[in-house]
């Protein structure tokens, strides 16, 4: 009879601890810059629950909020101390200190092997404009070349209808295309990058022509231009950054470019920034890579180690 109460005892104590562990409860606190002077707009996100937003003071709340969580707080031009930290019902308050960063020194950067695919992307606004340009810099190693799957800038039409603009090896940048009819294949021209190993790329749709150029200093240095087809649209889908390959036929057909070799090659690293579209002349959006929130994130499943993230230059 007593180890049976004992039992039950045991029992009641364990639906107990669980019962309390799962009530919901609400999640608070501040975040400021150190001197209780509040930051606005800073996303603050309880994984596995949601996200919530400070106020002008600085202030953020969420409700509903169970368990043990992680809570980190992000927003673009800025770091936090600390980066992120773990809240119960019984210490439900979160407070951080922001600092701001120089963006201008902030980067996208792919880490693959040479020959997979490791990109981003996001869609275009199909606003029915005239002409399109999309530009992008970009900071190579030869270890990230893998020719196809060289590091760079592409417009995507769907279907893997595209064009693509990348770097080959030796200073050497390369034109690649598919399913654009009359568009050259395999150009490619010589093109040192600047004093701090950069190039610029760009790409620009209109109803006439589609173009690809190339810069390091003052002046766009046009690569190929080609008519546009009749069947090819002025405004993309997508633009996608990165390492990507793909085709219409039946080898390398996955979509949005999602495809890599059978051999992955060497672990290299390439670094983008300053990316800009304009739509009939008017800068649509640009991004200088602090967060990647806009961007869907593609990386080969095989490539062990391979990465996508923002990093702080030198």
């Amino acid at each position: 009879m007593k180890k049976t109460l004992l039992l039950l005892l045991v029992v009641a104590l364990v639906l107990l601890a669980g019962g309390c562990g799962n009530k919901p409860y609400t999640a608070f606190g501040t975040v400021t810059d150190g001197t209780s002077v509040g930051i606005a707009d800073v996303t603050v996100a309880v994984d596995g629950i949601g996200v919530a937003t400070t106020n002008a003071d600085g202030e953020w709340t969420l409700t509903e909020v169970t368990g043990r969580r992680t809570v980190t707080p992000s927003k673009a031009g800025f770091s936090f101390d600390p980066a992120s930290t773990t809240i119960t019902a019984k210490q439900n308050i979160a407070n951080f200190i922001g600092t701001p960063i120089d963006v201008s020194n902030v980067a996208l950067r792919v880490y693959a092997p040479a020959s997979s695919f490791a990109h981003i992307s996001r869609d275009i606004p199909q606003t029915g404009a005239s002409e399109v340009i999309a530009e992008v810099r970009v900071k190579v190693d030869e270890q990230s070349s893998g020719t196809s799957w060289g590091p760079g800038l592409a417009l995507y039409w769907g279907d893997n209808t595209h064009v693509k603009l990348n770097y080959q090896s030796s200073a050497r940048w390369r034109m690649h295309s598919d399913g654009v009819t009359g568009f050259i294949n395999n150009v490619t021209a010589a093109l040192d990058a600047d004093s701090d190993g950069w190039v610029s790329l760009r790409f620009k749709v209109n109803e006439s022509n589609i173009s690809a150029y190339v810069k390091t200093d003052e002046d766009w240095n046009l690569i190929t231009e080609s008519a546009r087809p009749a069947d090819i649209a002025i405004v993309p889908e997508k633009i996608i950054i990165g390492k990507a390959y793909g085709t219409k036929g039946a080898t390398y057909s996955n979509l949005l470019l999602m495809n890599s070799a059978a051999k992955l090659g060497e672990m290299g690293t390439s670094y983008f920034a300053d990316f800009k579209l304009y739509l009939d002349g008017v800068l649509a959006f640009t991004d200088g890579f602090t967060d990647l929130n806009a961007w869907d994130i593609n990386i080969e499943p095989l490539a062990a180690g391979a990465y996508i993230d923002t990093a702080l230059l030198d």
